[in-house]
């Protein structure tokens, strides 16, 4: 289980970088596994 977003550009990309997402390979959309956002809360 992950949360998936589609930034809508390369400032969105670096945003959502910094709080540990990661690209896709097989699209331009981002994920952030649930256990990494367990551990934030």
């Amino acid at each position: 289980m992950a949360v998936v977003v589609d930034p809508i550009n390369n400032k969105a990309v670096d945003f959502y970088l910094q709080y540990g997402f990661e690209k896709l390979h097989t699209s331009g959309k981002m994920f952030l596994p649930m256990k990494i956002i367990e551990q934030l809360i």
